[in-house]
C-alpha cells in the first residue's frame, strides 16, 4: 500500500457522497457529528494528536442526499435533507502510520498472528475512544436504523 493521496477526494454512491480531507476542520460538520460521542473525536483533540507527524490522517464524512427528515446534525449544519440537500450522516478518521510509536497501535503487536503488512488504522490514534461517528435522528428512507448514542 502506498501513502494516502495528498489531495481531498470525493466518492459518490447514490444517495451518499463521501468527502475526504487532511483535517477534521475542513469538514464544517465534523464537530457536530463528534459532539455526542467523545472529547477524543473532536477536531481539537484529533488535530493535536496529528502534530506528532507519525501518521498521515484523512478525515472522511459521508453525506446523504436522499430526501429525509432533518437530523440534529443536519439542522445545526444548516443542511436538511428534506429539500434534497446533503446532510452529514457519518464521519471516520483513517491513519496511515508505518512508523507508529504507540505500541497499542503497532499492528504486529496488537495482532501477533498477522504477517507484516500495510495496515490502515480506522479511528483516532490517541485517546482510545474515537471510533466512527454517526448522525443522530431517523435513518434515510429504506435504510437500517442508526444507533442513537
Amino acid at each position: 500500500m502506498s501513502a494516502m493521496a495528498p489531495h481531498p477526494h470525493t466518492a459518490t454512491h447514490d444517495p451518499v457522497t463521501v468527502r475526504a480531507a487532511d483535517s477534521p476542520r475542513a469538514h464544517r460538520e465534523w464537530d457536530l457529528l463528534a459532539a455526542p460521542t467523545s472529547f477524543y473525536c473532536g477536531a481539537p483533540w484529533l488535530e493535536f494528536s496529528d502534530t506528532d507527524h507519525v501518521a498521515e490522517a484523512r478525515y472522511l464524512v459521508a453525506e446523504s442526499t436522499e430526501n429525509t427528515e432533518s437530523t440534529e446534525v443536519a439542522a445545526s449544519a444548516g443542511s436538511g435533507g428534506a429539500d434534497g440537500t446533503a446532510r452529514p450522516v457519518a464521519g471516520l478518521v483513517a491513519h496511515w502510520s508505518p512508523r507508529e510509536n504507540n505500541e497499542r497501535y503497532v499492528p504486529e503487536r496488537v495482532f501477533p498472528d498477522l504477517d507484516r503488512a500495510d495496515v490502515l488504522t480506522l479511528g483516532g490514534r490517541r485517546g482510545y475512544l474515537s471510533g466512527p461517528l454517526a448522525a443522530r435522528g431517523p435513518p434515510p428512507r429504506g435504510g437500517a436504523p442508526r444507533s442513537g448514542r
